[in-house]
């Protein structure tokens, strides 16, 4: 099993690093684990500087060119991918930001789908709760996130003995359900908001293919234009949830339509 573990702090052995590698720790006594550290702050992964290039041609058109593919490919092959991150000023770093931004193109064009995922955090006040939901975002470039540890602690050394004890107890849980998701591959069940955003693509890359020629081209690709298709691939989906994304989508089209037609009218 391969755990490729995303750190998104600057500093190399602060709380985020310490959390992380007890979760190594856990992860290595539930069977064999090859584990990995990406350190946001090693790589050279330069800032984006948001031309949509990316987005509209494809990421072989970016003009950075550093360590993106590499660290790509480090997904793709791992089993499981933990991303850590403290809480800086509510939020997750500018390392890791800058990251999701680098990779905003697989939002269009998800693709890690075999990658089961824990998302990370410390802080040694508020915010956990924000920034796990703003790195929740990765299930849009196709992570399946399996679970999330926050964790508010000033200092793991400072920590009372009752504290730490509770601390270990979260970190061994978390690491034990990630692990067995992995170990049993758990079905992977997209959320509403993961089935609103496959609609919403499906139709946005159909209408505008002259203008996103290279999501219209992958989705085309991959079957995922054909309107029988509930999701990007074979998922447990809640008849529910899908109807009530096939309606929001449909009324927003709608919209997307009359503006398209006021813009040729215009011409």
């Amino acid at each position: 099993m391969k755990i490729l573990a995303v750190m998104g702090s600057p500093r190399k052995n602060g709380n985020s690093y310490r959390l992380v590698s007890q979760i190594a720790e856990c992860l290595k006594k539930l069977g064999e684990v090859e584990f990995e550290y990406l350190f946001l702050a090693d790589v050279k992964l330069e800032m984006c500087r948001g031309c949509g290039l990316c987005i509209k041609f494809g990421s072989d058109k970016c003009p950075l060119k550093d360590d993106r593919e590499q660290i790509e490919q480090k997904l793709l092959n791992a089993d499981g991918v933990i991303f850590a991150s403290p809480v800086y000023a509510m939020n997750m770093t500018a390392l890791l930001k800058n990251f999701l931004d680098r990779f905003a193109f697989t939002m269009h064009r998800p693709r890690f789908f075999k990658q089961y995922t824990l998302l990370v955090s410390v802080s040694a006040g508020s915010g956990l709760k924000e920034t796990i939901s703003r790195m929740s975002v990765l299930k849009y470039c196709g992570f399946n996130i399996v679970d999330s540890l926050a964790i508010g602690v000033f200092d793991f050394e400072l920590a009372s003995e009752n504290t730490k004890r509770k601390i270990q107890q979260k970190i061994s849980a978390a690491a034990n359900r990630f692990y067995q998701a992995i170990q049993m591959k758990k079905k992977y069940s997209p959320s509403f908001d993961n089935l609103v955003a496959f609609r919403a693509q499906q139709t946005a890359f159909s209408l505008l293919k002259d203008r996103l020629p290279r999501d219209y081209a992958y989705f085309q690709e991959k079957g995922w234009l054909d309107r029988k298709r509930r999701f990007s691939f074979a998922a447990k989906i809640e008849p529910i949830k899908e109807l009530a994304a096939r309606v929001i989508v449909g009324l927003l089209s709608r919209d997307v339509l009359r503006q398209l037609d006021d813009t040729q009218r215009r011409k």
